[in-house]
């Protein structure tokens, strides 16, 4: 097909080697037979790795290049070792390691593992993968699950002679998700599953235009496995023009563009390899954050993966009123564990979690409750002697709003095997007045700070930044604390007691940050930063140990540092995608995190041409970094989304996103849709004296654009933002004020 060629983005050097064939054991193959995994088939291996080739290009040697004989050789070698490989995935993971290890001038190997004799009606199917050196940066490219030339027979087209008699279709389908280093016997993906769902559908099937069959195709390709970040289905007609070997089309499809349900329980259980289960987490004594984290944590540690977390909801106590308050929350798990195991493991996490028997529906340091299961119709009595019963669907969801609305938000769609209606309709009909229940952001203690909890919906809190660096944009480095310097007594004393006149002044939470992210803004080292945040935050903390603090970083060891200090969230500019370790400390730390957009220096990548709209492109960037996050274990109650204003945007590109700030977490489409990773989730927006209001008003100094920043922050307000981020404390307290009176919800 056709390829476009710039000058100024020519693709890199590759050495490639294409199709070398090899028998080896490797899975699945073409019959079903008892035996089938252990049986040699021939196996098509591609290896493609970028490297310049200038110098020996020039030189006529291969001094400064790689052999692709002797890669080859090494390849040969690795899929004929004697314990084999359980399946595609895993020899190309073993490829890829090899290679890396074997050639140091190497930075990344791409590899393609084609099995030629996989399934009946295929030419092929197999997997696509790319490894780089250093782990977090494979420059955001997927995995490819793909199968090649599968050869049906249908009623296609829209002549009159086409109604008449079936003709073949040739297919490719390829499935893209996000990057998993296997093991070399991790279990195979279920290709014969995905061509038999294809073909079942198109064989049965009599479409007019291979862009509705296609279509289809798509939608059923996803639905085959919830981590497909997208899908692209080409449709061939070979017999549709006189003079051309076919007639196609291709698409791209995401998930978003289907009304496929997050998560679809009966169906993935079905594979027998591994159950899912939806489990209710509640908790009103102690501290009630770090005890639903701690439970979940004892899970994983058990084995059991957590792919999918609600939102946190604060909730008054039902049955027994007389009680704390609530917290309660949800979650999908993944498990080989059956449902009756499960419970068991359940009960002994509620136990090690410090959960005691009290009174019936009274307080609890935890509570996990499995509400669903891919055994939808079960009842089973532990085998434990204690007495307990599992019967699932739960007894008693349909009435309890505090298990529902956090159902709402990961399986919406999930129909009530006895009841015949799905979780959204189930909580309509128990949320017809004022609903007991509101959604928090939830703040665990630590050993200088106290637990809390932020209302969401019912005002907007105030973020003061704080700036521990010498060449801030916006203070000139008021509050900067050098421990080299002579009077850095006199400096943390001030600086600590202009935190103390912000709390005084309204701040909800104070961003403490020692690196300037403006544009030319200098290199500041680890240490360097960790020395101007951490004395700060311990300084604070001596004094005040309610007032939540923000860390404003990037760095993981900056984040754990502060953390350990007294800090109670992390604020990272590039959404926890720079630091190839932030997303571990995320999920470590179990404290909010503001995830913002960004494309790199601030004053760079402005270009939003490709997208509709400059909020497309955000939405389309900050989600897949959300969705990263989500899928590393980030819980969703824990994210905070910031358009990012100022950030890789122009002046007109900053005010379409504050116009359009609405839409940046709105759910889009209506019920039964996917998802979007950014629904529903809380928003943070900083305008605060930045250049680009500057420039609206003519404005140089950053210090006199108070009167604009004042305007924006009352158009974040307005737009649906639950925080702003400031400079001028109690001015922007009084914008929020007013703003909230007009135009926020007390409900």
């Amino acid at each position: 097909m056709w390829r476009s060629f710039s000058i100024n983005h020519r693709p890199p050097d590759r050495i490639v080697f294409n199709n070398l064939c090899v028998h080896t054991t490797l899975g699945a193959s073409l019959w079903p037979r008892p035996d089938a995994e252990q049986r040699k088939q021939p196996v098509f291996i591609s290896i493609s790795v970028p490297l310049s080739l200038k110098s020996a290009g020039s030189d006529d040697t291969l001094d400064d290049s790689v052999s692709y004989g002797t890669m080859c050789k090494l390849a040969e070698k690795i899929a004929k070792q004697e314990r084999g490989f359980g399946s595609a995935e895993g020899l190309a993971e073993g490829l890829a390691e090899g290679c890396l290890a074997a050639f140091g001038s190497l930075s990344e190997v791409n590899v393609r593992v084609n099995k030629p004799r996989a399934l009946l009606h295929c030419t092929s199917a197999g997997v696509d993968i790319t490894r780089s050196r250093f782990p977090g940066d494979d420059g955001g490219k997927e995995d490819v699950y793909f199968l090649e030339g599968l050869a049906l027979s249908t009623i296609i087209g829209i002549n009159p002679w086409e109604r008449v008699e079936k003709q073949m279709v040739h297919l490719d389908i390829s499935l893209c998700k996000t990057p998993e280093h296997k093991e070399s016997n991790a279990l195979e993906f279920d290709f014969r599953a995905l061509a038999s769902r294809v073909s079942d559908h198109v064989l049965q099937s009599s479409y007019q235009t291979v862009e509705s069959m296609a279509t289809a195709i798509a939608k059923i390709s996803l639905s085959c496995d919830e981590d497909a970040r997208a899908v692209t289905v080409k449709v061939a007609k070979p017999s549709a023009l006189m003079f051309a070997a076919a007639a196609e089309v291709e698409i791209t499809r995401t998930p978003a563009d289907f009304a496929i349900s997050p998560v679809n329980l009966s169906e993935l259980g079905e594979s027998g390899r591994k159950h899912r289960a939806v489990i209710a987490l509640g908790s009103n004594l102690g501290d009630r954050v770090a005890n639903i984290e701690r439970s979940l944590k004892l899970l994983e540690a058990a084995g059991v993966k957590v792919v999918e977390t609600s939102f946190m909801y604060e909730t008054a106590a039902m049955y027994v009123e007389d009680q704390p308050m609530f917290l309660n929350a949800a979650c999908v798990v993944e498990t080989i564990l059956d449902a009756g195991n499960l419970m068991q493991l359940v009960k002994r996490v509620e136990e090690d979690a410090g959960r005691t028997k009290t009174f019936r529906n009274g307080p609890r340091v935890v509570d996990l409750d499995i509400i669903f299961s891919d055994s939808l119709h079960t009842q089973i009595k532990a085998s434990d002697n204690n007495g307990y019963e599992l019967i699932v669907p739960h007894m008693r969801v349909q009435e309890r709003e505090f298990v529902l609305r956090p159902l709402a938000d990961i399986v919406p769609n999930l129909v009530h095997p006895v009841l015949g209606k799905s979780v959204t309709s189930l909580l309509r009909s128990v949320t017809t007045g004022a609903s007991p229940m509101y959604r928090i952001l939830p703040f665990p203690a630590s050993p200088v700070s106290s637990a809390f909890t932020w209302p969401l919906s019912r005002r907007t809190y105030i973020m003061t930044i704080v700036n521990s660096t010498p060449d801030s944009f916006s203070d000139g480095g008021t509050h900067f604390v050098s421990s080299t310097a002579a009077t850095y007594e006199q400096q943390l004393e001030n600086t600590i007691r202009s935190l103390h006149r912000a709390v005084e002044d309204g701040a909800d939470i104070l961003d403490i940050g020692g690196y300037s992210t403006r544009p030319g803004a200098a290199d500041v080292s680890e240490e360097e930063e960790i020395a101007r945040v951490v004395p700060l935050i311990k300084a604070f903390r001596e004094t005040d140990a309610h007032t939540p603090i923000s860390v404003d970083t990037f760095r993981a060891s900056v984040a754990r540092a502060a953390v350990a200090a007294g800090a109670s969230c992390i604020n990272d500019v590039y959404a926890l995608s720079r630091d190839p370790d932030m997303l571990q400390a995320a999920y470590d730390l179990a404290v909010p995190v503001v995830m913002m957009h960004s494309r790199g220096d601030a004053g760079q990548e402005k270009d939003y041409s490709s997208y509709d709209k400059v909020m497309d492109g955000v939405r389309a960037e900050l989600g897949e970094k959300v969705a990263r996050a989500l899928r590393a274990g980030v819980r969703r109650w824990n994210i905070v989304a910031d358009p990012g204003v100022g950030f890789s945007k122009t002046v007109d590109g900053n005010l379409a996103v504050l116009r359009e700030l609405p839409t940046l977490t709105a759910t889009v489409g209506g019920a039964g849709r996917a998802r979007h990773p950014l629904d529903h989730l809380p928003v943070l927006v900083g305008t605060s004296r930045k250049g680009f209001l500057g420039v609206i008003t003519g404005t140089d100094k950053a210090q006199e654009r108070i009167m604009p920043t004042a305007v924006t922050c009352a158009a974040a307000v307005q737009g649906g933002a639950d925080i702003i981020r400031v400079h001028d404390t109690r001015e922007m307290r009084d914008v929020a004020k007013v703003a909230d009176a007009l135009w926020r919800s007390n409900s």
